[in-house]
């Protein structure tokens, strides 16, 4: 094999897989000096891409496992970049109503959603297009529990232009992929599996799903053109555009991932076997480091048989001496765990004992380094995550404390606002400033208004700027901040007793309350015409005045000098924090701004747990739900518990960003840390 490379050529690898397996190796793989060609399985009948074949108005290939490998090749180098591969990323809860689900789903296609507020136009109006296709054609009983909002868009781009291969390229070209996403064929069919004794399979998803047991040894994979029924074979022939890539490749690689799945349904494709047959190019097969119900029945020498037997029915015998695969790379953490060597005398190419390795990053890592010394090709560029044992310096910094003095931009951005409205803008302002703490901000949420310190911009903070300009109305906003410094509780109380007693006293003193209330309903009615001016006046002064702390761009220097990984941590729900994130202009300068509210994803777990005891005496509440709610409370400020969840983040190798690892429920095991 010539492995030999012009000098203006780049190697082009084409990576064959399927699911989230190969996610992190696509990654890695994009470090070298070469032009990856993905190519992905598109057989899958379970969960959200499921649903949307069946429902599709034209057969189509699988999309979820499409979208998998475009969301984590997808740039996120800007804000808008982010705000797109967030879209693509949003999951339905699984735990919410049909109708909140549905409601949920109508607020994206209002182009003043907060997640679209950060694309330009055009892609907004693209986005937008692509979801009320798909929106149209979603039966009214749908199920959109765990739906994936990328399978949606990608479906509805296909709906709009009646080419699904368009609606890849129309997603990587919003998500800012340089590389090529292709299905593996065009045509809809799904994966049939005959076991010994004549019992079938049908579907991708029975043969993944955990809770089902293989009736026995998979005799044989193959396509059916139903999935309800095994009477009908299929035949998938390749995508034309894999056509290509195949006959100008350098490389092959085959893996990670489920082996009957993700790895053998490839090789049953018309083309893909004569490929492999026939090109005398370097063949890699990656092997999963671990036993699972698709690989208990092989061997790696089995698997490689396997392989080739696919393979070589895909040409005449006279074509099929070549070797099918010529490097073996065999995973495993070890020898009780990973898949058995077998039999392996018959392989007559490299074969890479890698034991030892079960991270999918180190694996990644490992393998993308194999790969570039058999192709000749300058050692891969360090990951995001870095190599084991390297040293690695990741450094967050507070965005209201350290970078942004918000304090003076508010009073003044308030100051600007109330001009016409009050007698002394400026000094209002500051009154207010001081005025609404804590203390008082969470007696006012208890009473029913908005949390003001997290609304600067919202017409309620302007009227009750506005009561200070009346003697009366000041009198009444002071008597109820005197009452509320009456707790003992601070900030830094996130307790349930302490919210629920908050909520009860609250209660109790509606009465003392009332002018308050009556202030702004009467100045709301006095100002309501220019209100929504007013606190559009505040947002562009914050625009047009936040500036960095001094010595903020100094620091952020050094440490990008440093070779730092810089992220922004900050309190309060996302929409605010990314208005403040781009007001300074950081999106260039730091790679995530991640928000405590959203840790874990627990803050509707406390608001439900509250809803369901606000009105229990705090002594009846039950002391496994105070235990539970105290525990999860702590990661949605910036606590030590938020701190200990933001360094498992850190080394944590699950695929997506930091803030997505950050508000996964998933922490690391003491293996993982070691």
């Amino acid at each position: 094999m010539n492995l030999a490379m012009s000098a203006n050529a780049r190697c082009r690898i084409v990576l064959f897989s399927g699911g989230s397996a190969s996610n992190a190796l696509a990654v890695r793989l994009e470090s070298l000096e070469a032009e990856i060609v993905h190519v992905i399985a598109v057989f899958d009948n379970g969960g959200s891409t499921g649903e949307l074949r069946r429902i599709s108005p034209w057969p189509m290939p699988a999309i979820g496992d499409i979208r998998n490998r475009l969301t984590a090749l997808a740039a996120s180098a800007t804000a808008s970049q982010c705000a797109v591969k967030e879209l693509f990323d949003v999951r339905f809860s699984a735990g919410k109503s049909a109708k909140q689900l549905r409601e949920q789903l109508n607020s994206y296609t209002n182009p003043d959603h907060h997640a679209l507020a950060e694309l330009p136009f055009d892609v907004q109006t693209e986005i937008l297009q692509a979801l009320a296709f798909s929106v149209k054609v979603l039966p009214q009983d749908f199920s959109l529990h765990d739906l994936s909002l990328g399978n949606l868009l990608i479906f509805g781009r296909m709906l709009q232009t009646g080419d699904y291969l368009e609606s890849i390229t129309w997603a990587q070209r919003l998500l800012h992929i340089k590389s090529q996403v292709l299905p593996v064929t065009l045509d809809s069919v799904h994966l049939g599996a005959l076991c010994e004794g004549g019992q079938w399979i049908r579907g991708q998803s029975a043969l993944t799903d955990e809770t089902y047991t293989l009736p026995g040894k998979v005799e044989r994979i193959c396509f059916l053109e139903h999935e309800s029924t095994h009477a009908f074979a299929a035949t998938a022939v390749l995508c034309p555009a894999v056509v290509h890539a195949l006959e100008t490749a350098d490389a092959f690689v085959v893996g990670f991932g489920s082996f009957l799945t993700s790895i053998l349904p490839h090789f049953a494709v018309r083309g893909v076997g004569a490929a492999f047959s026939t090109r005398r190019i370097p063949k890699f097969f990656l092997c999963n480091p671990t036993v699972d119900k698709e690989t208990v029945q092989f061997t790696v020498g089995s698997m490689l048989e396997t392989i080739a037997s696919y393979a070589r029915s895909d040409l005449p015998l006279a074509n099929n001496d070549g070797p099918i695969i010529t490097h073996v790379l065999h995973f495993g953490s070890d020898q009780k765990t990973r898949i058995p060597m077998g039999n392996i005398s018959g392989f007559h190419g490299q074969y890479f004992d890698i034991s030892g390795i079960s991270d999918s990053t180190m694996m990644s890592n490992r393998a993308s380094e194999v790969i570039a010394e058999a192709l000749r090709l300058p050692a891969p560029k360090s990951s995001s995550h870095g190599h084991p044992g390297r040293a690695r310096l990741v450094a967050f910094l507070d965005l209201d404390a350290t970078l942004f003095d918000y304090s003076k931009v508010r009073i003044d951005a308030t100051a600007a606002a109330l001009r016409g409205m009050v007698s002394n803008p400026e000094g209002i302002g500051h009154d207010l400033f001081e005025l609404l703490r804590y203390s008082l901000t969470d007696l006012l949420v208890n009473l029913g208004f908005h949390d003001l310190r997290r609304t600067w911009d919202s017409p309620e903070v302007l009227l009750f700027a506005c009561m200070l300009d009346s003697e009366f109305s000041r009198a009444a906003l002071v008597a109820l901040s005197e009452l509320s410094q009456e707790s003992v509780s601070s900030e830094d109380d996130v307790s349930l007793a302490h919210r629920i007693l908050s909520f009860q006293r609250a209660r109790k003193i509606r009465r003392e309350a009332r002018a308050v209330f009556d202030s702004v309903a009467e100045l709301r009615l006095r100002w309501n015409s220019q209100l929504a001016d007013r606190s559009r006046v505040f947002r562009e002064y914050v625009e047009s005045s936040a500036n960095l702390a001094p010595g903020a761009r100094e620091l952020i220097t050094q440490l990008k000098d440093a070779r730092a990984e810089l992220h922004v941590v900050s309190e309060g729900d996302s929409a605010i924090q990314r208005f403040k994130f781009n007001s300074l202009g950081l999106a260039e300068l730091f790679q995530t701004c991640v928000v405590t509210d959203v840790t874990c994803g627990v803050l509707s777990i406390l608001d439900e747990l509250f809803q369901l005891f606000k009105d229990t005496e705090i002594q009846q509440v039950p002391s496994f739900v105070i235990e539970l709610y105290d525990v999860l409370a702590p990661y949605t400020i910036k606590s030590p518990a938020f701190f200990s969840k933001l360094l498992h983040s850190i080394v944590d190798t699950s695929p997506g960003t930091l803030q997505q690892r950050v508000q996964s429920p998933r922490f690391l095991t003491p293996q993982e840390w070691q």
